[in-house]
């Protein structure tokens, strides 16, 4: 009763059934949980709204559109029916796989419209380009990026998958970035990435940087440790204030967009 008195100021509503699904996930009763499908149909809709999105769905733009953000390195990309270097000068087939071939593992992607760690695909050139090859031909968009290795104390729960952080900003009306919640990702398994839909699990980060006591299975489980590594508990994000502060200042630069989630991963 308390749930619904609460959201019926905002919207007409009569199934409180989110807030026994957060209850019995964190232990806490808040009505202030926000419905999960409120939030995507209404509130996302008005604080993001979705044409202004598309705009920034390209990761082959990305290094042109937040250049001050380290990002991994672009080795070869395919975009018009051309191919490219990492340094935006037009290749042919021959030296875009030698790039590849030179560069060990290196990371493939579908550069628009991904989604849960779909299209993204970890290949090793020193086994042959054929592959590559493969994927150049067929598709009409294609990332090639260098791997990432990360820290330490980030691999420590899963060693398959680079882990990041998901943190998620909001940007007031005076133009101040706040953080609104971080979460870990991880992979598990034999999986390459740190979507939970793709089998990964994730843990929510206090504001120092420290884990939570449990966190969340692809399975919606309570969790108080990785399925292969470590409990939560105890571990800390290396650099975590410094991801924050970045995140943060990226948003002010992004102010048609209230909400901002963004994925960052610390390195070596």
């Amino acid at each position: 009763a308390e749930v619904l008195a609460y959201w019926r100021h905002y919207t007409a509503i009569d199934d409180a059934g989110w807030a026994d699904f957060y209850l019995e996930r964190t232990g806490i009763f808040d009505p202030r949980f926000v419905p999960h499908d409120l939030f995507y149909a209404e509130i996302d809709r008005v604080l993001n709204p979705p044409y202004r999105g598309c705009g920034l769905d390209d990761k082959l733009l990305y290094d042109r559109l937040f250049p001050g953000v380290k990002q991994p390195e672009k080795l070869v990309w395919k975009a018009g029916g051309s191919l490219w270097t990492g340094g935006w000068t037009p290749i042919v087939e021959k030296t875009a796989l030698d790039i590849c071939a030179e560069a060990g593992e290196v990371v493939c992607k579908i550069p628009i419209f991904g989604c849960g760690g779909y299209g993204v695909m970890v290949l090793d050139t020193r086994t042959g380009v054929q592959t590559i090859q493969d994927l150049l031909r067929s598709q009409d968009e294609v990332l090639v990026q260098a791997v990432v290795h990360q820290h330490p104390n980030m691999a420590v729960f899963h060693t398959g998958s680079v882990n990041t952080l998901r943190i998620i900003s909001y940007l007031r009306e005076n133009g101040e970035a706040v953080n609104l919640s971080t979460v870990l990702r991880m992979g598990a398994g034999k999986s390459r990435v740190d979507n939970i839909s793709s089998g990964g699990c994730s843990c929510g980060i206090l504001p120092d940087g420290a884990l939570r006591a449990t966190g969340c299975s692809s399975d919606n489980r309570v969790i108080s440790a990785h399925p292969d590594g470590p409990s939560f508990i105890g571990w800390h994000v290396p650099s975590y204030e410094q991801a924050i502060s970045q995140i943060l200042s990226l948003h002010r630069t992004l102010p048609q967009f209230s909400i901002l989630a963004c994925d960052i991963a610390i390195d070596e």
